[in-house]
């Protein structure tokens, strides 16, 4: 299975492929310029950017983010 991974880290490409990889999943690189809402909720961001790698890959689609609080 061919799960697409939307970022242009290609240390987080070998990571996840490295954990995925004993499972049968084949992790594939997806460069897209995603937009990146303004907002404080990670979770509220990585919807939006999800639901946008998802219309342009058609399919099983991931995407990263994280956030910096103090």
């Amino acid at each position: 299975m061919d799960l697409y991974f939307a970022t242009t880290n290609s240390g987080k490409v070998s990571s996840l492929r490295r954990d995925l990889n004993e499972y049968g999943i084949s992790v594939v690189p997806f460069e897209a310029d995603l937009i990146e809402p303004r907002s404080e909720d990670v979770k509220e961001i990585a919807k939006a950017k999800i639901e946008q790698a998802y219309s342009l890959v058609g399919g099983r689609v991931i995407v990263i983010d994280g956030g910096f609080y103090i």
